[in-house]
């Protein structure tokens, strides 16, 4: 939806620019849409780049102040025919309900509230005989072309809404199904030393559909937080793994290695998810000391006291505990002091740019430091080449994790890795 709008409103900018040089000559306005032209351009750049989320914010502030702009400036209602413009902002209010169904309702009402109640005020605004419209004589011209084009969009607005909600509604059953006969697996990535000896790994989630085979995480995970699916799919993870830990107890090998298993926010929260993971790794008889849970930094924003009383329940069965994404959101040191922590994690945001940008290396190195400082252990995750591993290396990191030592792989073939002793060659 973010292309269609942005492409539509490229256009439109491109169109009404020689229309106001060739017909009008105003420059002045013609460089307007030029500098609006080029902001909805570097909004179809942040799209294509994966940042979605900047490129809906900026597309609905973009198109939000332009429609205002020209409907109050230039667009004004006269006897010949009456304003226009307003009702593109219809077509950009359903979009903006799409584009941010996943934000906090204070960003969602904070671009809708303004968006219908300017159309309510443009639209009552009254005609006056001495009202003269930009379009001159075109005006009515203009007026129908606008009202088909407005609710052209609106339509393709509705069916792109349509047709994602029965594509999430298929989605969930699937993995709702997928829960129910257990197509949900856990993988393990390896973490390694430098030198490519492995302390431990990661569980992560999989999900191989009966009929599309694996299904990437980045489209299944979301979905499965935001329907709550999270829970039972996260509970079964951490019985795989417990089970896999019991099994390895008496291995000279895989005896030694601890397993860190995602914790969502959704489980933290509920007491009787909580009581199913402590109850998972008593009924699989696993050494708790081999287990990790993951916790991520904005599951203490909402409420820091209730996290950490789970958190110390967790801990005092034996269990260690990580932090996640660290320096992603959760930024008071001062509350960092008082988690029952044995573990960090710098975030792959920050690992991604290593060694170039100077901001992510000082970011880098200050966790690796506050994490020395506080006694904890230290993971790099997302490495994935060698000049990364060689900067972390020089901050004072010695365990890493990404696709530089190894990709997520099946519980039986990480076993038969760990097993036969051979460091990781460093790809």
């Amino acid at each position: 939806m973010i292309q269609t709008g942005s492409l539509f409103f490229l256009a439109s900018m491109v169109g009404w620019t020689i229309y106001f040089v060739i017909t009008l000559g105003w420059q002045s306005l013609a460089q307007v849409n030029v500098l609006m032209a080029a902001a909805t351009t570097g909004v179809l750049l942040l799209d294509r780049s994966d940042h979605q989320r900047l490129a809906a914010i900026g597309f609905i502030a973009i198109a939000l102040t332009y429609l205002v702009g020209v409907s109050v400036v230039l667009d004004v209602p006269t006897l010949v025919a009456p304003r226009s413009e307003h009702l593109y902002l219809l077509p950009l209010a359903a979009s903006a309900v799409f584009m941010l169904q996943h934000e906090k309702p204070i960003l969602r009402l904070g671009f809708l509230l303004p968006m219908l109640l300017a159309f309510a005020w443009l639209a009552t605004q009254p005609a006056r005989p001495e009202n003269i419209n930009f379009a001159g004589t075109a005006q009515a011209g203009a007026g129908l072309v606008n009202t088909l084009c407005a609710a052209v969009l609106t339509y393709v607005a509705i069916m792109i809404m349509l047709r994602e909600a029965k594509e999430t509604s298929a989605l969930e059953l699937d993995f709702a199904r997928a829960v129910a006969v257990g197509e949900i697996q856990a993988y393990l990535q390896a973490q390694c030393t430098a030198d490519g000896r492995i302390v431990g790994a990661e569980a992560l989630m999989r999900w191989r559909h009966s009929k599309r085979g694996y299904v990437s995480p980045a489209e299944f995970i979301p979905m499965a937080e935001r329907s709550g699916l999270i829970v039972p799919a996260g509970e079964q993870i951490a019985a795989i793994v417990c089970k896999a830990l019991h099994h390895w107890e008496h291995d000279p090998v895989l005896s030694q290695l601890t397993v860190s298993v995602n914790v969502s926010s959704a489980q933290l929260y509920s007491g009787a998810s909580t009581s199913k993971l402590l109850g998972a790794v008593h009924d699989a008889e696993t050494p708790p000391a081999s287990l990790k849970f993951e916790l991520t930094e904005s599951m203490f924003v909402e409420n820091f006291e209730a996290v950490r009383a789970k958190m110390e329940q967790i801990r005092d069965q034996g269990i260690r505990m990580a932090l996640d994404d660290f320096g992603t959101g959760f930024s008071s040191l001062s509350y960092l002091k008082q988690l029952p922590l044995d573990q960090i994690k710098v975030d792959q945001s920050f690992v991604r740019d290593l060694p170039g940008d100077a901001s992510a290396a000082k970011i880098a190195a200050t966790i690796v430091h506050l994490g020395a400082d506080l006694g904890l252990e230290v993971v790099a995750e997302g490495v994935e080449n060698h000049e990364q591993l060689q900067a972390l290396q020089a901050m004072g990191c010695r365990i890493f994790q990404g696709f530089l030592f190894s990709r997520p792989i099946p519980i039986e073939d990480f076993e038969a890795l760990a097993r036969s002793g051979k460091p990781l060659p460093v790809a």
